[in-house]
């Protein structure tokens, strides 16, 4: 990439990025060949799934340089599993792991997704909360407002038609600064989500209301998309990036009521 184009493109999307449409992009089908993952976030399954990443901001495609490609995997999960049985009409606590599938970058740069739930609509998702300066404790502090980039509607996401589009944002691979622009101006935190550097990445967290009928319902990731650090970077002038392909992305399960015998015995 020549680094005139990435100093306009960049630019651009710092001045404009406000101002952009809000509306929905397709979300694509449900990966029906989705595999059960360990409980443990660690052990989330490095098995390739052929899921498309798109495109959330101008920024994801501006800035990553094509190169051998890492993949990234998600796990959904609500008390440290992938299923949970609840009551009707509860509240549900979810979490978003992510972990990369390699050492050969420095990190996650930027992490987009949507999420979709069958049982009813989702409020926003949490935004993460703090200062840039607790390491791997809080990484996605790096991926929030101002110290880094998101839609506009925040880091939870927008809901739109039930669902979140355009959850998780990024850093400031720019290192831009206020004198520029009011976002993103924080420090870059590499090893976000890599095996050799934080590990696994708590990316989101939010909270769901179970519905009324009684049933299985199920908390998706679609539309993931990600960039990392690219090996060897030190930050100057910018933190090179480059896209990562998607590799599992593992949904939550969520009986409401108890479930049958059969579905036990098969998640045991």
């Amino acid at each position: 990439m020549h680094t005139g184009r990435r100093v306009w493109v960049a630019a651009a999307f710092i001045l404009t990025f406000a101002a952009t449409s809000q509306a929905q992009h397709p979300r694509a089908e449900s990966d029906a060949n989705t595999q059960a993952c360990a409980s443990d976030p660690s052990g989330i399954p490095v098995t390739v799934a052929a899921l498309p990443a798109v495109s959330l901001f101008e920024f994801a495609e501006a800035d990553a340089e094509s190169a051998a490609a890492t993949t990234i995997f998600l796990s959904v999960l609500s008390n440290s599993g992938n299923w949970v049985t609840v009551q009707p009409e509860s509240k549900v606590q979810y979490e978003v792991w992510g972990i990369l599938g390699d050492d050969a970058n420095e990190g996650l740069a930027l992490i987009g997704f949507d999420l979709v739930f069958t049982g009813g609509p989702l409020e926003q998702a949490d935004t993460p909360t703090g200062e840039p300066d607790d390491g791997c404790e809080n990484p996605m502090i790096h991926f929030t407002k101002p110290w880094g980039i998101t839609n506009p509607a925040g880091f939870g996401g927008t809901p739109i038609r039930g669902a979140l589009i355009q959850v998780g944002g990024g850093q400031n691979t720019i290192n831009n600064s206020p004198d520029n622009a009011a976002f993103p101006i924080g420090p870059v935190l590499i090893g976000v989500a890599q095996p050799g550097g934080c590990g696994p990445a708590l990316l989101v967290k939010g909270e769901l209301s179970a519905p009324a009928m009684r049933g299985l319902y199920t908390l998706r990731a679609e539309n993931v998309f990600a960039n990392v650090i690219r090996e060897g970077e030190i930050g100057v002038p910018f933190w090179h990036t480059q896209a990562a392909t998607v590799g599992t992305v593992t949904s939550l399960q969520i009986w409401v009521g108890a479930p049958p015998l059969r579905f036990l015995s098969r998640v045991e």
